[in-house]
């Protein structure tokens, strides 16, 4: 059964972007826009005027991918920790 479409309209950094999403994922890219802009207005706090929009979204595009990467890599560790612990499980019966 193929999901039904959605036209949203997202604003980032004071632009708006249209969207074709499946329905049950708006509440996910509401979240990812507000979290968006809640980091640009940060960074703009922080730096004022010597941080134009473009370094606040540059930014704010590294902060999140090294997060991403971070639980990536954090998720893999714990995977190979479990792996780990069930192969000497395994191997003393426990």
């Amino acid at each position: 059964m193929e999901k039904k479409k959605q036209a949203i309209t997202l604003k980032i950094a004071g632009r708006s972007y249209l969207f074709d999403i499946e329905r049950d994922k708006e509440e996910v890219y509401r979240l990812a826009e507000r979290e968006v802009n809640a980091n640009i207005s940060r960074l703009q706090k922080t730096f004022g005027e010597n941080c134009d929009i473009k370094d606040c979204l540059a930014i704010s595009a590294l902060q999140f991918c090294i997060n991403n990467i971070a639980i990536t890599h954090n998720g893999n560790s714990m995977t190979n920790l479990l792996n780990n612990f069930h192969l000497v499980c395994n191997q003393y019966d426990c």
